[in-house]
């Protein structure tokens, strides 16, 4: 696991939350299910402090005025991964963080409206970045739809789902298919992915992973992680959610439960059962799309 470095943002930590980085923030629902979506705006005001706007994040922000808990990773300089966990304070409706963001191009003519609220997050602890290799993802990547082929022939990840939740929530999940857009957006080979679940301590915790794969049985496929991998904490039964970006820029997040390793042939493969997928972009940011959600009447 990684080890915390700081309570603060110095150095080359603070550079990774500074400029315009991909960056991902993980929150906490009042189920203990894990909420990882694009967080583009948020960005280091000070050391001891991280800003964003509150703009197209409706389930991040209706989590965090529950449970302060955040998370928040940004791919910095040099491919490295940087992750800091903080504390929600406030958002703030006027004042320099309000100017900030009303400054900028991208808040002050975009089609929507500009910002009016601001969140703060105090900083309170800084993981040891994580390097992380393009090629051996993108590799690791390819192989998924062999192993994805393997892992499917054998229908064992149903009747695992079956003695755990019973038959019918097996019934229900297999009958699920993901959306044809949501498939292409997650089995592009240059996404930008990210997997959270939460900790032992209460915060979710969250990573990029370039290995996803999602399937049309509505399984998430991932390369497993080595000893010491943060992701090697994954114990079989946790809940998972997992985030896709594109440079359209199009979002989507799938939610499930982390079914451990399968094996295929000499190869193994990490499996979430997906139990729900939203939209995490406009137009209608934080939409359940499977389940579909039911028409108002």
């Amino acid at each position: 696991m990684l080890k915390i470095i700081a309570d603060r943002l110095t150095g080359p930590a603070r550079r990774a939350f500074r400029g315009s980085y991909p960056r991902f923030a993980a929150t906490v629902d009042d189920n203990g299910t894990p909420n990882v979506v694009p967080l583009l705006s948020a960005v280091a005001a000070d050391e001891n402090t991280l800003i964003f706007a509150r703009f197209m994040i409706w389930k991040t922000a209706k989590n965090i005025e529950k449970n302060r808990r955040i998370t928040i990773n940004s791919i910095g300089p040099g491919l490295k991964s940087w992750t800091l966990k903080g504390e929600f304070i406030e958002y703030q409706t006027k004042g320099q963080y309000i100017e900030f963001f009303n400054n900028q191009a991208l808040y002050r003519y975009n089609a929507y409206m500009g910002i009016n609220q601001v969140g703060v997050i105090r900083v309170k602890a800084v993981y040891e970045p994580w390097p992380l290799s393009l090629v051996s993802s993108l590799w690791k990547f390819s192989r998924m739809k062999i192993l994805e082929l393997k892992i499917l022939e054998l229908k064992s990840l149903d009747r695992n789902l079956a003695s755990v939740q019973g038959q019918k929530a097996s019934q229900q999940a297999s009958s699920l298919a993901p959306p044809g857009q949501v498939l292409d957006k997650f089995n592009r080979r240059l996404a930008l992915k990210c997997i959270s679940f939460v900790n032992q301590d209460g915060y979710p915790f969250l990573l990029p992973d370039f290995t996803m794969r999602l399937s049309d049985k509505a399984h998430l496929l991932f390369a497993p992680a080595p000893h010491g991998h943060p992701l090697s904490l994954l114990t079989e039964g946790m809940k998972i959610a997992a985030s896709v970006l594109t440079l359209g820029p199009v979002a989507y997040q799938v939610k499930g439960v982390y079914k451990g390793r399968k094996e295929a042939g000499s190869a193994s493969v990490s499996v979430v059962n997906i139990e729900e997928i939203y939209t995490a972009s406009p137009p209608v940011p934080g939409k359940r799309v499977m389940p579909p959600e039911p028409i108002p009447q």
